[in-house]
């Protein structure tokens, strides 16, 4: 009967070591990817803030909205510029040579 009472001892005490080496190995992974960091992120890494607009028709419609100032490039007068100055018919009579 002393062999039982012995042999079942044994077996409770490397079952309580197996669950301490269980317990062990997740507090030490719990460590390592930092579970008790206190949930702050790196404000490098944070995700840009979205960001919500109206269509035109919504924002012109809205009550109490300030109408939008009209387009200033609607006035800009614009020049044809080149990097040469000459037209290729000015050139090719220039150099001599037919155009190609």
């Amino acid at each position: 009967m002393k062999k039982w009472l012995g042999l079942a001892a044994v077996l409770v005490v490397i079952a309580v070591l197996a669950l301490l080496a269980v317990s062990m190995g997740r507090g030490l992974l719990a460590f390592l990817n930092g579970a008790d960091s206190g949930g702050e992120t790196d404000p490098m890494f944070a995700e840009p803030p979205e960001r919500f607009t109206r269509p035109p028709e919504l924002a012109e419609a809205a009550p109490g909205a300030e109408p939008t100032p009209e387009d200033p490039s609607s006035e800009w007068v614009y020049e044809e510029t080149s990097p040469v100055d000459l037209t290729a018919e000015e050139l090719g009579r220039l150099e001599g040579s037919p155009e190609t």
